[in-house]
This record gives structure tokens, sequence and C-alpha cells, in this order.
């Protein structure tokens, strides 16, 4: 059985085609398991529900980021994309815009400053103790978010080959092209 990765998507751009695509994605017929299968890609997002302008659904082992793209490319919009597959540490934040997209995902030097107290079972970061590596995790992301809104401020994107090859790449921020 494979793990669930949780994932929120919201779309951004002009109000009337992220309405548009807000409306195709939640108007999508389910399935007996409460999901849905994108036509055109091999994207399936189980449970998927629609709050406060946001998608929550599951996906299988991580995020499907190709498919989110597919469904911005239709309706010109962009997309933030955040996800987090607990049992394997993967945490991370995608955004897409006018075809250019930047996955930021936590790795090893993410959690270089981060201390386990097993006696206390707490997580510890900066003196600040926590109970939840979850909690933490978002934590750390938002700071690598900040630190990346910070260089792409002083420096464009450099682009890549497509999404998918970005998208398999191990490295920790990567920008990319959807090419032609």
């Amino acid at each position: 059985m494979a793990n669930t990765c949780f994932n929120e998507l919201y779309f951004t751009g002009d109000s009337a085609k992220v309405q548009r695509a807000n409306l195709f994605l939640a108007g999508l017929p389910r399935d007996e398991w409460g999901g849905v299968t994108i036509e055109g890609t091999d994207g399936y997002f189980q449970d998927i529900g629609f709050s406060r302008g946001r998608f929550l659904f599951g996906t299988r082992w991580g995020p499907q980021l190709e498919t989110a793209r597919v469904i911005a490319d239709r309706f010109g919009v962009g997309f933030v994309y955040d996800y987090c597959e607990p049992m394997m540490s993967l945490y991370g934040q995608a955004r897409y815009e006018k075809g250019q997209a930047c996955d930021i995902r936590l790795g090893q030097k993410d959690f270089a400053g981060v201390s386990y107290l097993e006696d206390d079972d707490v997580y510890v970061y900066q003196n600040t103790h926590y109970r939840s590596i979850e909690t933490l995790s978002r934590l750390l992301l938002q700071e690598r978010l900040q630190v990346k809104g910070k260089v792409e401020k002083k420096a464009a994107f450099k682009t890549q080959t497509s999404l998918m090859a970005f998208f398999n790449k191990q490295q920790d921020a990567r920008p990319l092209s959807t090419g032609p």
C-alpha cells in the first residue's frame, strides 16, 4: 500500500480564470473513494475537497506537480501547491506562474540544527521544543520560503527543461520551465 502525500493546492492569477479552474476541478466526477482522475494525465487526487479557495487531497507517495501544471496551463493560471508525506519526511511547496515553476522541499541540511531528546520525546530547534516533527517541518519550510523569496527578488529564475525532470532531481530548490 502506498504512503499518502497530503496536498493543498490553490490557483492564482486572473480571478475569472481561477474560478473556471476551481469549477473544473471541483466539478470532476468522484469515484467510489471520493477521488478524481484528471483526464490526459496519470493524475489521481484522493478524497478531494474544496474549502476557502483551496483544494485538499491525497496522492500516492508524493505530490503530482505535473498534473497541477496541466490544469493550470489549461486555464491560464498559476498555482501554489503545498505537500507533505510525513512517513518519508517529505515537506515542500511548489509555485507555478507563467510557465515557470519552483519547487522548494526540505532536505537533510534543513534539519541540521534540529536535535531530538529521546527521554523527553521532543525535538529542539533554536532553543524551542516541539512535540511534533510535522509542526517543526512546517516552520523549517516557512524559513526556507522566506529565504528563497529574498533571493528571488535579487535574481530571476534560471530554467531547466521540464517539470518532470525538475521533480525527479534530488536538489532542494529547483527552478524550471515547461519547455515546448
